[in-house]
C-alpha cells in the first residue's frame, strides 16, 4: 500500500545529464556556494494582477516536469533526478507601501543578497523561489531565484514568454492552451541512446598531444591556500559600427561571428601564455535536432567542451578561422559528450583540468533587454529588469550578439587581478575591431597589433602618472610658498 502512494507521488526517474552531472558534483564539493543559483528582479506595474501571475506560475510547473526535479545521490552508485506528479507553487507576498522609495530600494538589494545565499535542498521541489513585494499602488517588485541545476538560458527565455502567455490570458478570464512541450525526460532517454564510441574517437584524436591546460597568467599571487571566492564581472560593448563592420566582415569570408570571437580568444591565450597550441572551453547549446519538439523543451540542456587551436604565426586569419569553424562544426556532433569524460580521453594527468578559461557565445537576449511589445489588454508589462547570474569556476567571457556586441567577463577576483582582466577585456575589443579591419593580415601580425596597443596605454599611462605628479609637486609648492607669506606676516 505505502508503495502504490509512493508511485502516485513520483511520475519519473532518470540519470542526470552530463551538465548537470558537473553541476552537482560541485554543489556537493562547496554546499555554501552561490556560484550555481539565477536570479532575475524586476519592478511588475499597469494593473498588475498578482492572483493571476501566480496562477500563471502554477501552469508553468504543471506543464514543465523540470520544475517538479529533486536530485538524489547519497547512497547511490549514480545521481538520479525524480520527477513528482504535482507541486504547488507558493509566491511570497510582502507589502513596502509605508517605506520610503530609497529604504525600498536598500530593503530590495538586501532581499536580493540574503535570498541569494539561502541556500536550496536540492530534494526539495520546487528549486525556485518566487517574491513579490508590493511598492506602491500600482508597482510590485518581484524576484525570481533557480538553480541552475533546472535551466539554461535558452530555456529562461521559453519560460519568461510562456509566462507572459498565461499570465495575460489569465488576467482577461480566457484559458491558454499551448501545445505538449517536450519533457526533458525524452532528452535524457535520447542522451543514453548515443554512440560514445564515436564520440571518444573524435576527442581522442582532437586532444591527442596536448598534455597542459593553457593557463590565462592574470592570477595573483596565492593567497596561502585560501579557498574563499569573490564574484567580480566587467563589461565592454563594440560601438554600432564596429559591430556591423565586425559582422559584415564575417559574412564575407562565409564565418560565423560566433568563429571570430572563439579565434580572437583563442589569439589572445596564445599572446598571453607564449604557446602556441591553446585550449579553451566553450558551451554548446545541447539540444539535438533528431529530437522532436526539442525547441520547446525547458531545462538545462547546454553542455561545457574543449576548442583546441594551434596559433601560427605565419598563418592567414581567414582561412585559420575556417579550420576553426570546421572543428567546430564536425565537434557539434558529439556535444552530448560528457566534459569529464572528455578530459579522461585527453593525454592531461588524471584528474587535472582539460582548460582554465571559458568562452559563452550567447543565442538568448541579454535580460532585461525585452524587445518592445504591441499594446495589448491584460499584457504583463516590466521594467528595471536586473539579472543577478551566477558564474563559473573558470575565467569566463560572455559575448552577447546585438546591434553592439556585448562581452561581459566574470572571474574570482581572489585569483584573478582585476586590472590584468580590464586590459584583457581592451585587448579582445581591440582584436575583434581588428579582424574588420584587416581580414587580410596573418595572426603574427594581428598580434604585434595588440601588442602596440598595450605600449601605447602604457604610455599613455605613464603621461597621466607624470601629469598627475607634476600636479601634485605644484600643489605642494603652492602650500609651502603660502606658509612662508603667513610666517612672514607674522613676523
Amino acid at each position: 500500500m505505502e508503495d502504490t502512494k509512493i508511485e502516485n507521488l513520483i511520475e519519473d526517474i532518470y540519470p542526470l545529464s552530463p551538465m548537470q552531472q558537473g553541476i552537482l558534483f560541485q554543489c556537493v564539493l562547496s554546499p555554501e556556494s552561490t556560484m550555481y543559483v539565477s536570479q532575475m528582479s524586476c519592478v511588475l506595474f499597469a494593473d498588475f494582477d498578482p492572483g493571476a501571475f501566480e496562477h500563471a506560475w502554477q501552469q508553468i510547473i504543471d506543464r514543465h516536469s523540470i520544475f517538479r526535479t529533486g536530485f538524489f545521490w547519497e547512497g547511490l552508485d549514480d545521481p538520479i533526478q525524480v520527477v513528482s506528479r504535482q507541486v504547488k507553487v507558493k509566491l511570497t507576498q510582502q507589502d513596502w507601501r509605508a517605506f520610503s522609495r530609497s529604504d525600498q530600494t536598500e530593503r530590495r538589494d538586501a532581499f536580493i543578497s540574503a535570498d541569494r545565499l539561502r541556500n536550496f535542498d536540492l530534494s526539495e521541489v520546487p528549486l525556485l523561489r518566487l517574491s513579490l513585494c508590493r511598492v506602491s499602488a500600482e508597482e510590485y517588485w518581484f524576484v525570481w531565484t533557480c538553480h541552475h541545476l533546472l535551466l539554461d538560458g535558452w530555456s529562461e527565455t521559453l519560460l519568461f514568454a510562456e509566462l507572459a502567455a498565461f499570465y495575460e490570458a489569465l488576467h482577461r478570464g480566457e484559458s491558454l492552451q499551448l501545445p505538449a512541450a517536450c519533457s526533458y525526460g525524452n532528452y535524457i532517454s535520447w542522451l543514453q541512446q548515443q554512440e560514445m564510441l564515436e564520440a571518444e574517437k573524435f576527442w581522442r584524436q582532437l586532444l591527442k598531444g596536448f598534455h597542459w591546460a593553457t593557463p590565462s597568467m592574470l592570477e595573483t599571487p596565492a593567497d596561502g591556500g585560501s579557498v574563499r571566492q569573490e564574484a567580480a564581472s566587467l563589461e565592454c560593448k563594440l560601438s554600432v559600427a564596429d559591430t556591423a563592420a565586425l559582422s559584415a566582415s564575417a559574412r564575407a569570408a562565409g564565418l560565423t561571428l560566433s568563429t571570430l570571437v572563439h579565434g580572437a580568444w583563442a589569439l589572445l591565450l596564445s599572446l598571453n601564455s607564449g604557446v602556441q597550441d591553446v585550449v579553451f572551453g566553450t558551451a554548446v547549446s545541447g539540444r539535438p535536432v533528431s529530437l522532436a519538439g526539442v525547441e520547446t523543451a525547458v531545462g538545462l540542456f547546454i553542455n561545457t567542451l574543449p576548442v583546441r587551436a594551434r596559433v601560427t604565426p605565419d598563418a592567414p586569419l581567414i582561412s585559420w578561422l575556417r579550420e576553426l569553424q570546421d572543428q567546430q562544426a564536425e565537434a557539434r556532433q558529439y556535444e552530448y559528450s560528457p566534459l569529464v569524460q572528455v578530459q579522461g580521453w585527453s593525454d592531461l594527468p588524471r584528474g587535472a583540468r582539460l582548460f582554465e578559461t571559458l568562452l559563452v557565445f550567447q543565442n538568448t537576449p541579454l535580460k532585461g533587454e525585452a524587445p518592445e511589445q504591441p499594446e495589448r489588454s491584460g499584457r504583463l508589462r516590466a521594467r528595471e529588469i536586473r539579472s543577478h547570474d551566477g558564474w563559473t569556476e573558470y575565467l569566463s567571457v560572455d559575448v552577447r550578439p546585438g546591434p553592439a556586441l556585448t562581452i561581459i567577463m566574470s572571474f574570482d577576483s581572489l585569483r584573478y587581478a582585476t586590472d590584468r582582466c580590464r586590459q584583457l577585456l581592451v585587448d579582445l575589443e581591440t582584436l575583434l575591431v581588428a579582424f574588420a579591419a584587416s581580414p587580410e593580415k596573418n595572426l603574427g601580425e594581428l598580434q604585434e597589433i595588440i601588442g602596440g596597443a598595450r605600449k601605447s596605454r602604457r604610455v599613455e599611462k605613464g603621461r597621466e602618472l607624470a601629469a598627475a605628479s607634476l600636479q601634485k609637486l605644484k600643489h605642494s609648492k603652492r602650500k609651502i610658498v603660502r606658509g612662508v607669506s603667513l610666517s612672514e606676516g607674522v613676523l
